[in-house]
């Protein structure tokens, strides 16, 4: 009778371990803010060619997230971070190239050119006031959101706030630790995201506005749908038959 029960347990796990779905998170985020064309960056004696124009508002941005893997799609791009493989992947289906760079990221490695004995000084942002948090409702998600105003040596200077909810029902993790390292690459591991005190969940709401005199240009993005849905198994692996290219930080875009 002890052996029957066994393995009658056994093979509801069984069964149970083969129908159900992974249940992975998918957003949907929309671009808001000002509208602001961007320069084509020169890399070298090379003109850049951007896999996809700077975002506009109503942009829309989609995100998948399971246990140890997220992608971000925006257009004919897409930024993959696999915990599991220990790699971050940024793909351009336009080209069909992709770039591969080691996880933890050595922004080191990466750095813009620049005056090196002073590059960490200029570029390393930081709390012009203490940043805030409090616990708000944005849309029909409780958030705990963060407020600050950051400042680096060149005197770049942005006003920030992320909001981030955690009372979602699917694996998001890592969403929240994507969007970060997208930041720091941005700005050569000297970013400000490192000062977000939230280190898991789902960034409703991402917003960056950079000061300018009389004025400042901002970029928000802002998350309209949290859902749950399967997802094929390869949306977390380069296609087969893309290219592998060299990361450059001039010309790779990262929103």
């Amino acid at each position: 009778m002890l052996n029957r029960r066994k393995g009658r347990v056994f093979f509801l796990l069984l069964m149970a371990s083969v129908t159900v779905p992974r249940a992975d998170t998918m957003l949907r985020v929309v671009v808001g803010g000002d509208s602001i064309a961007l320069p084509k960056k020169v890399s070298g004696q090379n003109q850049c060619e951007p896999c996809i124009e700077p975002p506009h508002p109503g942009d829309v941005i989609t995100v998948q997230a399971s246990t140890d893997r997220v992608r971000r799609d925006r257009g004919a791009m897409s930024w993959i971070l696999r915990k599991d493989l220990k790699k971050v992947y940024l793909i351009c289906h336009g080209t069909k190239e992709f770039s591969e760079l080691s996880y933890p990221v050595n922004y080191k490695k990466y750095e813009h050119d620049g005056p090196h004995w002073s590059i960490d000084d200029l570029l390393q942002f930081e709390l012009s006031t203490p940043g805030t948090t409090e616990r708000i409702q944005i849309a029909t998600w409780p958030v705990d959101k963060f407020s600050a105003i950051v400042v680096n040596g060149l005197r770049s200077q942005f006003r920030v706030v992320v909001a981030v909810t955690t009372e979602t029902a699917g694996n998001d993790s890592l969403v929240l630790e994507l969007r970060k390292l997208l930041n720091e690459l941005e700005h050569s591991g000297q970013g400000w995201s490192r000062f977000v005190p939230f280190t898991q969940g789902v960034p409703v709401l991402w917003e960056e506005a950079e000061h300018q005199p009389e004025t400042e240009f901002v970029y928000r993005e802002e998350v309209k749908e949290i859902g749950i849905r399967e997802v094929p198994k390869d949306s977390y692996e380069v296609p087969s038959g893309y290219r592998r290219v060299k990361y450059d930080p001039l010309c790779a875009p990262l929103r």
